[in-house]
């Protein structure tokens, strides 16, 4: 069953601007084509399940509005300090999906395939730049 990541995106305040830091971020790896890392303490214990179609679902102001597909995991070690890290190596390409209301915590959490919000795109709705909150607002009164 594949499994997905959820985790706080810090600093960013709407999809645009998770776009604008992704392209910045965006660099060539030999195997995997355009990625996008994102570096966490820890290996996911689920890798497996994560690896088989997973992704990394985002929070921002309180609300789940995209992902990223998450295409490996490796594990690395910092050659400051010798402590082991995971590198979550994601599609450069970011989907906004229907906000929905999650408290933010540390670290990141598994999300159950099914349980994840649907993509903007799946229900025919086109991706607007409104504020989390307004569109989390059109969601709960069943516009989108």
């Amino acid at each position: 069953m594949t499994m997905h990541l959820i985790k706080l995106s810090v600093g960013s305040t709407s999809v645009k601007s998770m776009r604008e830091s992704i392209a910045r971020r965006i660099h060539e790896d030999a195997d995997l084509g355009p990625i996008v890392e994102h570096h966490t303490r820890n290996m996911p214990k689920q890798r497996d399940a994560i690896l088989d179609g997973g992704s990394i679902y985002w929070i921002v102001k309180g609300h789940i509005i995209a992902r990223s597909s998450i295409l490996d995991l490796r594990q690395d070690v910092n050659s400051d300090t010798g402590r082991k890290f995971c590198r979550i190596c994601m599609s450069p390409d970011l989907v906004a999906v229907v906000p929905t209301k999650r408290r933010g915590f540390q670290g990141w959490r598994y999300f159950r395939d099914g349980d994840q919000p649907a993509d903007l795109d799946d229900l025919g709705v086109e991706e607007a730049d409104i504020p989390v909150e307004m569109a989390a607002e059109l969601r709960d009164l069943g516009l989108i």
